[in-house]
């Protein structure tokens, strides 16, 4: 059965931050974006993500959602660090809704999360079909933000963390302990 893991509603949201560059950006416009959190003292499988996104104009290509190993301290400064553990199925972004909706990024293979343990969950633009008229927007909580977490975006050819307001999002998966292992000898 599956359980929210982690999140930050999107109730909560009252701006949005574009992601307008394609990724890798090398330029000051931001290519992913995400959040900071750490698990709770149990170990889950990963199976789900949700963001509070919206498309504006015409972006083409496929978004996903990305796992990664945190540095840094969750709340102040964790970021992205390696390459991603795990990536989820793309998400065309002509399908993306013109209106802000929570978005559901799948994770083909669940990815073991491990008990207190720092990950990073990022959204990921294309590496094209992306421009400052032709994006996708993030919802974040500007005025009273008060999550465990921390915020991150890529740009200028790095991640780069920030402690202040938070994006709206969910981790959703499985209770490892709640697993059924079946073995035929």
């Amino acid at each position: 059965m599956a359980v929210t893991i982690t999140s930050y509603s999107e109730t909560n949201v009252d701006a949005y931050h574009e992601i307008n560059a394609n990724h890798p950006s090398a330029g000051a416009a931001a290519s992913a974006r995400g959040m900071a959190f750490t698990t709770p003292a149990q170990a889950y499988y990963l199976t789900q993500v949700k963001f509070y996104l919206e498309r504006y104009g015409d972006p083409t290509g496929n978004v996903t959602a990305q796992l990664f190993a945190a540095t840094g301290t969750v709340g102040t400064d964790a970021k992205p660090t390696g390459s991603a553990l795990a990536t989820s199925a793309n998400y065309d972004l002509a399908t993306f809704p013109t209106d802000p909706t929570l978005l559901t990024f799948t994770f083909a293979t669940p990815y073991e999360l491990a008990a207190s343990t720092d990950y990073c969950i990022v959204i990921v633009n294309p590496a094209s079909g992306i421009d400052t008229s032709n994006y996708v927007n993030m919802g974040i909580d500007e005025s009273s933000s008060s999550y465990a977490g921390n915020r991150f975006y890529y740009n200028s050819s790095a991640w780069t963390a920030s402690s202040t307001n938070d994006y709206a999002f969910y981790v959703i998966g499985n209770s490892k302990e709640g697993a059924i292992t079946v073995q035929f000898i």
